[in-house]
């Protein structure tokens, strides 16, 4: 679904920017990248932060690959991130990026609050788990 948003916006700004290559659609496009950094600066935070929720709670797991630099690349990493991310809110440029993430999101979570939520399934993983472990798991 996010794919399709995507397409049909660049689309649309497009279509804009043919009608006015210095006005509308160049201010769309410059919007639409700048969400797209923000969503990056997002992922990056939350990936240092489950990274080290992961160090903390499971310190002795077995893991295939270990981070040269350890908690302190992550924490590094995070302290970037949020100062990246900052700098977007406050940075007057970004304004309307953010207005417009802001919105989609309210609207996203009122879908989901308001009607997806009754929707959702479980997986045969949480199933087998909200079992106890006594609910065969079926192959399909």
């Amino acid at each position: 679904m996010g794919a399709v948003v995507g397409f049909v916006a660049i689309v649309a700004l497009d279509l804009l920017a043919r009608l006015d290559p210095e006005g509308v659609g160049a201010v769309a496009g410059a919007i639409i990248l700048n969400i797209a950094v923000w969503g990056a600066v997002v992922a990056y935070f939350l990936q240092m932060v489950s990274f080290l929720i992961l160090r903390r709670k499971f310190p002795n797991a077995n893991r295939p690959y270990k981070s040269p630099w350890g908690t302190f690349g992550a924490y590094s990493a995070a302290a970037i991130a949020a100062l990246v991310f900052i700098g977007l809110l406050i940075n007057p440029a970004f304004q309307a990026a953010i207005v417009a993430i802001i919105i989609v999101y309210v609207l996203i979570l009122l879908g989901f609050g308001l009607h997806y939520r009754k929707q959702l399934v479980l997986s045969p993983e949480e199933e087998y788990a909200m079992s106890g472990g006594t609910h065969e798991l079926t192959k399909e």
